[in-house]
């Protein structure tokens, strides 16, 4: 207890002789239920006491209210010294950050950069691709020729006939031919074999589930070039049959992927290829995340993680468990027997050659200084060898130890070991920007020594921010941000919302992923178009569930103008609305919380009493802001629902599956409210592009949205990079009128170049 307690009362100390009066009236009335330093007190009130309102509010808050039962006690001056108190010692961030002054934790790679990096590291020895093109799979349709004529070997035996090929692409795997020939005569239909080939892209890392229906044969190979199939179902059944399998991919990525079908005189012919990605549902793989184009191989381990810690708020690796380590040892196992069935390839040499060994070694060498980010002198290289080669003459068993070795070397689980060169600059922002390790990109100037200077930095992350795996670790930044893990399995009653189902769910959250992907890749990549896009992006399904045409144009998703006037970006798409509400109506009080916390970058803490809402409970005849009101109007719940209420009522004017309404339960909605931001200034809100507005031109929010981004791709506390880091960054964001890559480019910078001779800034 004294441990922890020991940085506050440091602090309150400190502080006691330049404001005696306030932390005496604080000794006497506080100190009981908050602890001598804002601690807390076990069964009393044992959260610390901090918060983001300002001084004027935490007065007018104590004099109204505490102590608890006796407000009386401080009032007037002594309510204002107190409160001074407070704010100066340990309430305020500013106080927070001096009690216990956020440091850069050591940390091992996380889950996500051990998975990343053990891929590419093995994925080098093929080199890189990059796969722009979408759009579907590269289709050979062949059957024999009808017209040609029938020819027998030497030994009278008929030949096969020779058969007619015709190529073309498919968006989708997806057709009912029937009895007919699958493209309308010119084949033969009684026989025929199509072959599909080309790439998947797995948007998301989890595990994918592949479906195959059909009555005919089938084979499908992903992600693998050793032959072996995910599916077989070549043996027909001629009657409808589902095949499915599994496996785990990494996202950001594209997979090889090939299909093979045929028909053999069975009566009818049909294929299906669907999936289920993560946080999706079931669906015919879709013609964007199909490419014609084909790729490699890539290692994935199979190994199961524990999670990372995550209570700062971000995925960070602080932590050692047996899971994790068991976790790393089974990866290095899985990566040692991929490396071994492809050794002669990696190392371009055969099994006769004389020098195979010495290629090997050469190889292994190459393998080490990839993983641990930088070059092996001759001493270094030839130490680590020969001590994993010493005792054996099997190179097998060598080459194992070798892979073994390299990827449970603290070297390549902790990046921060290395010492502070060019080379540690750019495994930091393949860190950052890819949460992997450094490519030829960033290899190349480290090795030339042009990576020690703000600008060399800043313009070589500008050169490899398109690099596909940037755009997956924004991706998953915008999940965290936005917790579309509350969108996960979404369903609304039917009764209520009829059309509502898994399929508009998906739809809704392909809308919401294109736009983000405008927004920060598009020109401008302008933040504030996050918060005040007046149009939605709607396929046919969700024009027809929200109740509007979709216009003329190319492509599923349109730009469609739905309630311009009442829509504001993010805050009002329907995903978003519909994952912050009800089963069957909305919820401010969800809403408003994601609003204050992520949005407007305000703390809130868990609620002394938690109150479950149970809407029987309520007077059938109110409006969901009524019940709302009635529920939160104690003053101990008011402490933070002052916050809360206003920023949900402002998005009322949407029901549950984010359709606006004028009504609810047969009344007016009414959406304004009085909201008091964290410097005390009061803002009336009359929907959602109020709340909109006072987010763009709220330096908080701004700050906000700012160390988000950084935490996600740092995974380290901005205020450890300096006290002024975080007002440098929202300076430049602000200057750069808020394009989203330049602060991307300035966060990875400022990180990469920390605790180096050379200044970010210069």
């Amino acid at each position: 207890m004294l441990f922890r307690i020991l940085p506050f009362l440091l602090s309150a100390l400190a502080l006691s002789a330049s404001d005696p009066a306030g932390k005496a009236v604080y000794d006497q009335h506080c100190a009981n239920c908050h602890g001598p330093a804002g601690e807390g007190v076990a069964e009393k009130y044992d959260e610390p006491l901090y918060g983001d309102r300002n001084v004027d509010w935490l007065a007018r808050y104590i004099e109204r209210s505490m102590p608890e039962e006796e407000p009386e006690l401080v009032r007037g001056e002594d309510a204002k010294q107190v409160a001074q108190f407070i704010y100066d010692a340990f309430y305020s961030p500013a106080a927070r950050e001096k009690v216990r002054p956020s440091a850069i934790a050591f940390s091992r790679l996380t889950v996500r950069q051990h998975q990343h990096s053990v891929s590419d590291l093995i994925g080098s020895f093929r080199g890189r691709e990059t796969i722009t093109e979408t759009g579907g799979l590269r289709a050979r349709y062949e059957s024999p020729d009808p017209q040609a004529p029938e020819e027998k070997d030497e030994n009278g035996n008929p030949k096969r006939k020779p058969t007619k090929k015709i190529e073309r692409q498919d968006a989708r795997v997806q057709f009912e031919f029937g009895e007919a020939d699958p493209l309308g005569g010119e084949l033969e239909a009684k026989e025929f074999r199509i072959e599909w080939n080309g790439s998947l892209f797995a948007e998301e890392t989890g595990v994918y589930e592949i479906f195959v229906k059909t009555e005919n044969g089938v084979r499908v190979w992903l992600n693998n070039e050793q032959d072996v199939k995910l599916i077989d179902g070549w043996v027909s059944s001629g009657s409808m049959t589902e095949h499915k399998a599994s496996l785990f991919l990494l996202g950001g990525r594209f997979y090889p992927l090939r299909v093979s079908f045929f028909k053999f005189k069975d009566k009818s012919a049909s294929i299906a290829l669907e999936w289920k990605p993560p946080h999706r549902p079931r669906e015919v793989i879709p013609a964007d995340c199909l490419s014609p184009k084909g790729s490699r191989e890539l290692f994935v381990s199979t190994a199961s993680f524990p999670p990372d810690d995550a209570s700062a708020g971000y995925e960070r690796g602080v932590s050692v468990s047996k899971g994790w380590d068991e976790a790393v040892t089974q990866t290095a196992i899985e990566a040692a027997d991929y490396v071994l069935a492809r050794l002669d390839r990696y190392a371009q040499t055969k099994p006769e050659d004389e020098d195979r060994e010495a290629k090997v070694k050469a190889f292994l060498r190459v393998f080490a200084e990839r993983a641990f980010r930088r070059p092996l002198d001759d001493a270094e290289a030839e130490a680590l060898l020969a001590a994993r080669f010493a005792g054996t003459k099997d190179l097998p068993t060598a080459v194992r130890r070798t892979v073994l070795y390299v990827l449970k070397s603290p070297r390549f689980l902790y990046p921060e070991l290395a010492p502070g060169d060019d080379w540690k600059v750019a495994s930091r922002l393949s860190l950052a920007l890819w949460d992997s390790l450094p490519s030829e990109d960033l290899q190349r100037p480290a090795g030339r020594g042009e990576l020690h200077t703000g600008e060399q930095v800043r313009d070589r992350a500008r050169r490899v921010l398109a690099d596909p795996r940037t755009r997956a670790k924004l991706d998953t930044f915008f999940h965290h941000w936005l917790h579309l893990d509350k969108a996960d399995d979404l369903a609304k009653d039917p009764k209520a919302y009829p059309g509502f189902d898994e399929a508009v769910a998906a739809d809704l959250r392909a809308s919401l992923g294109l736009f983000l992907d405008e927004v920060v890749w598009g020109e401008g990549s302008d933040y504030r178009r996050l918060l005040t896009e007046e149009t939605l992006l709607l396929n046919e399904r969700l024009a027809k569930f929200y109740g509007v045409d979709l216009p003329e144009g190319e492509g599923d998703f349109r730009k469609v103008s739905l309630d311009s006037a009442h829509r504001a970006g993010v805050l009002t798409h329907p995903l978003l609305l519909s994952a912050f509400a009800y089963y069957k109506s909305s919820s401010p009080i969800h809403r408003g919380v994601f609003l204050t916390r992520n949005v407007l970058g305000r703390s809130l803490k868990p609620p002394v009493t938690a109150i479950e809402f149970m809407d029987d409970k309520f007077d059938p005849s109110l409006t969901m802001r009524e019940k709302v009101t009635e529920l939160t109007k104690s003053e101990n719940c008011m402490a933070c629902h002052a916050v809360i209420n206003p920023l949900g009522f402002a998005l009322e004017q949407f029901d549950a599956t984010g359709r606006f309404r004028t009504e609810d339960n047969g009344k007016p909605v009414n959406s304004a409210a009085d909201y008091t931001s964290a410097d005390g200034s009061s803002v009336k809100l009359t929907g959602a592009r109020d709340v909109a507005r006072h987010a763009l031109e709220s330096p908080a929010a701004q700050r906000a949205f700012v160390e988000q981004l950084f935490h996600a791709l740092i995974k380290q506390p901005v205020a450890a990079y300096g006290p002024g880091a975080l007002d440098r960054l929202h300076e430049r964001f602000a200057a750069r009128q808020f394009n989203i890559q330049d602060l991307i480019v300035e966060i990875v910078t400022l990180a990469a170049l920390h605790g180096l001779n050379e200044s970010p800034t210069t």
